[in-house]
């Protein structure tokens, strides 16, 4: 059985890595504590089915999923973006949210 876990914030690449943005990935945890994960941590949770994620968007939950680029480098993204995931992006940075 996966855990589900909400996205609420991430930490970008400070350099621009193709197929790439999101460095890592963070959240509130129920105690109210803060984690973080790498994304190629996140990418193995979901591709073992450790965890599914998602992210709030309108209201609504879309799931994080893992995308391949042509080259067959895997990131993450949402069933609701394409290559370039904006939903992913649009999420607080990680250390500067409240």
């Amino acid at each position: 059985m996966s855990l589900k876990i909400a996205i609420e914030s991430i930490l970008k690449h400070r350099e621009p890595v193709p197929f790439s943005h999101v460095r890592a990935v963070g959240g509130t945890t129920v105690g109210g504590g803060r984690w973080l994960l790498l994304e190629r941590q996140a990418i193995t949770a979901i591709e073992n089915q450790r965890s599914t994620f998602f992210v709030l968007k309108d209201g609504r939950e879309v799931a994080v999923v893992v995308g391949t680029s042509p080259t067959g480098i895997k990131y993450l993204t949402t069933a609701a973006d394409g290559e370039i995931p904006e939903a992913l992006l649009g999420l607080p940075d990680h250390y500067t949210r409240p």
